[in-house]
């Protein structure tokens, strides 16, 4: 009986150390000096984008605004080059490809949020949403994939402005 014991012990702490490894703790970090900034700051698209979702687990509850283009820093290489519609519903083996948005949608960043996980690190991501008064089934949509690389982690990510650039309302 001792020994029942003993592997049911062995199992709790092996399922507490793979919780503490494979956990990512969510936090939204608008109120930041460093970020207090991006909430409702506007966009537009400088090209035709996609909106996918990555088929491996990452953490985020919003599907990704992203493309793959040459020459743009950014480029997500699961994603086709050509963006058109003739493409959503094609069984791609890393991403699912939900909708296309086109060059010159306006979008406004509605939150900043950071992941931080033991396997993957810290990541700042974006909240969005578009002013374009398509209705869509998701509401938010996270720019990580056209976020440019930090320096060191905490940095606030920029948007590659090959991607997107400020609106400037005249």
């Amino acid at each position: 009986m001792k020994w029942l014991l003993s592997v049911i012990l062995v199992a709790i702490a092996v399922a507490a150390i793979w919780w503490q490894i494979n956990t990512t703790k969510i936090a939204y970090v608008n109120g930041l000096d460093a970020y207090a900034a991006m909430p409702n700051k506007e966009y537009v698209l400088e090209k035709d984008c996609y909106v996918f979702a990555l088929r491996k687990h990452i953490a985020t509850a919003h599907p990704l605004l992203g493309l793959n283009a040459p020459g743009v820093p950014t480029s997500c290489p699961d994603l086709p080059v050509e963006v058109t519609r003739a493409n959503i519903g094609k069984l791609l083996p890393n991403v699912r490809l939900m909708d296309v948005i086109p060059q010159g949608t306006h979008f406004r960043i509605l939150s900043v949020r950071s992941e931080q996980s033991r396997r993957n690190g810290l990541f700042i991501s974006y909240e969005i949403t578009f002013l374009d008064d398509i209705e869509r089934p998701y509401p938010r949509i996270d720019l990580r994939p056209i976020q440019l690389p930090v320096a060191r982690p905490g940095d606030v990510p920029q948007i590659d402005p090959a991607v997107a650039v400020p609106w400037i309302k005249r």
